[in-house]
């Protein structure tokens, strides 16, 4: 992060990079859009990769067992993830789906692993069945991503929180669409 600020400052003349004074606002627009990278059914973690709630579990064991790592991950997940969330620039913009809180998503990939092993440890079924639903839920995405889906990328239906419009709204799962979250 420090060679990024310097990089910034080289380039665009402010440690901030190319962005405005105002870009980052904490209002309950940014509290919407942190729920929406999480749960959202277009921008979000949790519904592309169900998978990385084990995370989640991963990094309650990791607290108890290492504090340090525990704070470090929960930290360096949240420098991430929650100024993207503060952007002005909702969602990333204009840009591919889920590109806000990608970066955080990586950070998870270790705590993902750590709490599927103590799964893995205690329902080894459970866990093959977890695996083997996430990979199929994979290709069923891949398959939508190389033949119809219809948007990849933010459109105004994404940038237009005030009145969103669910039929408009681009999403993963066209038929359950109604019963999952949009924020």
């Amino acid at each position: 992060i420090v060679i990024l600020a310097f990089y910034n400052s080289y380039a665009f003349g402010k440690f901030t990079g190319p962005y405005g004074d105002n870009e980052l606002e904490l209002n309950l627009t940014a509290l919407a859009v942190l729920l929406g990278l999480h749960l959202d059914q277009f921008q979000g973690l949790f519904l592309s990769a169900p998978i990385m709630l084990a995370g989640i579990v991963g990094l309650a064991a990791l607290f108890y067992r290492d504090r340090r790592t525990g704070l470090f991950l929960t930290f360096l997940y949240g420098s991430l993830v929650v100024p993207n969330a503060m952007h002005t620039n909702l969602y990333g913009g204009w840009s591919f789906a889920g590109r806000f809180v990608l970066s955080g998503a990586v950070v998870l990939i270790i705590p993902t692993a750590y709490g599927l092993s103590f799964l893995f440890s205690a329902r080894p079924r459970l866990t093959y069945v977890i695996c083997g639903s996430h990979l199929a839920l994979q290709a069923m995405l891949w398959m939508g991503y190389s033949s119809d889906h219809p948007m990849l990328y933010n459109s105004y239906y994404l940038n237009n929180l005030d009145h969103p419009v669910l039929s408009l709204y681009p999403t993963f799962y066209e038929t359950i669409r109604g019963f999952l979250p949009y924020f």
